[in-house]
């Protein structure tokens, strides 16, 4: 294993070794950009998606004790008239959900009772049943945040236990309706990072390719000096004059 290492470490080296100092300073110059850029992106992202979650799960908690004291206030109202109860209380529960999609999160509601998972009859249900490992898992923990995967999407799974309806009050919302905005930021984000990319890498070429002119001409002018040819002078232009002036302060 390193006897491999240093071969591979030693192929870099002749690589480097091989491509001139202006190949040398531009593989430098954008491979550190690059690197920086889609770290900073990348960081970005990630830190968006946690701060989107947990402020999804926060608010879906408080929607769910909200539903926990409303039941409370509909149950003591009408406590000799369960049908009527119900009632009321789907009737809240279609207004949660309508407030919800307004703002652009999709849900379904559920309870659970000896192990058995019911859809509210919200008339806008898209999950219908949820899996047994997940009833299992809300009736264990009763109150708090699930996450888990139904029919090929991930979904979010918020419960609290409620006296009122003899078991657990569940709000299930797709993982997807509150992250599309945050995956359309990152696609607008790798669009400007590929966007910078380009014209950075257009300046840097444009400025390695002013800085190692002037090394390049005043090499092939020593070469042409060691060779004995004097026919050809090198033009005093700006960059050759700053060398010349580099060198004659360095002699004083």
């Amino acid at each position: 294993m390193g006897k491999m290492k240093h071969i591979f470490y030693s192929k870099i080296r002749q690589a480097l070794t091989k491509l001139s100092l202006r190949s040398r300073l531009l593989v430098l110059f954008i491979s550190i950009f690059v690197i920086s850029v889609s770290i900073v992106g990348a960081v970005s992202y990630v830190k968006a998606k946690n701060m989107t979650t947990e402020t999804i799960e926060n608010r879906l908690l408080r929607e769910a004790e909200l539903m926990g004291y409303i039941a409370d206030n509909l149950k003591f109202l009408y406590v000799s008239d369960e049908a009527y109860f119900q009632q009321q209380l789907v009737a809240n529960i279609r207004t949660q959900q309508e407030k919800l999609y307004n703002e652009g999160i999709q849900s379904d509601f559920f309870y659970i009772t000896d192990g058995k998972a019911t859809p509210f009859d919200t008339g806008d249900q898209e999950l219908h049943a949820v899996p047994e490992r997940m009833i299992s898992q809300i009736t264990e923990e009763q109150n708090g945040v699930l996450n888990g995967r139904v029919n090929g999407k991930d979904y979010t799974f918020t419960f609290q236990e409620m006296e009122e309806i003899n078991g657990t009050y569940v709000i299930a919302v797709p993982v997807a309706s509150y992250m599309d905005p945050v995956q359309e930021m990152a696609y607008s984000t790798i669009f400007v990072i590929a966007i910078s990319i380009a014209i950075s890498i257009l300046l840097i070429v444009w400025f390695v390719s002013s800085l190692t002119k002037p090394l390049i001409v005043l090499r092939k002018a020593m070469r042409q000096v060691r060779e004995g040819t004097y026919s050809k002078l090198l033009p005093l232009t700006r960059p050759y004059r700053n060398l010349f002036l580099l060198k004659k302060a360095m002699t004083r």
